[in-house]
């Protein structure tokens, strides 16, 4: 009962994840394109890429190996961690799109995930981690190379956040997705007004007229939007 009122679990509990997926794949896929230095990397780039970690990550991404290697649904894409990991090394990125049903079957991502060898290693099962543990990746370049890393918190941890700057890039990407006829202005404009929704004298109703779909003016959907300031919790006078 320590603060009840007072602390909140979104004041430093939650933060946003870089890339639509569970948070060990984040850490593989994320930890696998910095040690490509952010290059499109293919099949006929690597001998192998090893992954370690702990039993309960492993039974989460890593079987069964049919839905992890090859996934047939979104679901599964999503929770395989050899699927997301050869996105990321191929695209530098992974992105909403990357796991819609036309995309799980694209051939040069899918020799790429067969690169993949995880495997579980109990030295990953550190109890102050947590669940996570540690997760370490292992590229084997065609060349016979090396490059070797390990990562504890994942990208988008509350502990590890996105940078404003990360952010606002993957804010522009969801927009361009959601709407694909939206210009750069529109969106430069939507992020500028985003860094006023906690002034309570910013109206909610003038944020939303920015996107495209929504009009302030003809929409009876904004008429009984709360503003901001009815948003924000009031502050104590002491």
């Amino acid at each position: 009962m320590d603060r009840l009122g007072e602390h909140f679990a979104g004041d430093d509990d939650i933060a946003y994840k870089p890339y639509p997926t569970c948070r060990p794949n984040i850490s593989a896929t994320a930890l696998a394109i910095e040690l490509a230095d952010g290059r499109p990397i293919s099949a006929d780039d690597v001998e192998r890429i090893d992954i370690a970690m702990n039993q309960q990550i492993f039974d989460l991404v890593c079987a069964p190996a049919d839905q992890k290697w090859r996934p047939r649904t979104p679901v599964e894409a999503r929770f395989g961690m050899a699927y997301t990991v050869a996105v990321g090394l191929q695209n530098g990125i992974v992105f909403i799109q990357d796991y819609d049903e036309d995309a799980l079957s694209q051939p040069e991502i899918l020799q790429l995930s067969e690169k993949v060898h995880p495997r579980v290693d109990p030295a990953c099962e550190i109890a102050e981690l947590g669940a996570h543990g540690l997760i370490i990746v292992n590229i084997t370049w065609a060349d016979g190379t090396r490059t070797i890393g390990e990562v504890a918190k994942p990208k988008g941890n509350p502990q590890n956040p996105l940078s404003q700057e990360e952010l606002e890039d993957k804010f522009s990407r969801c927009l361009a997705y959601a709407f694909p006829d939206i210009e750069g202005s529109q969106i430069d404009r939507l992020i500028q007004a985003s860094h006023s929704l906690s002034d309570p004298n910013f109206m909610v109703r003038d944020f939303l007229a920015l996107i495209p779909t929504l009009d302030a003016e003809d929409t009876d959907l904004t008429e009984d939007l709360p503003q901001a300031q009815d948003l924000v919790p009031a502050q104590s006078e002491d």
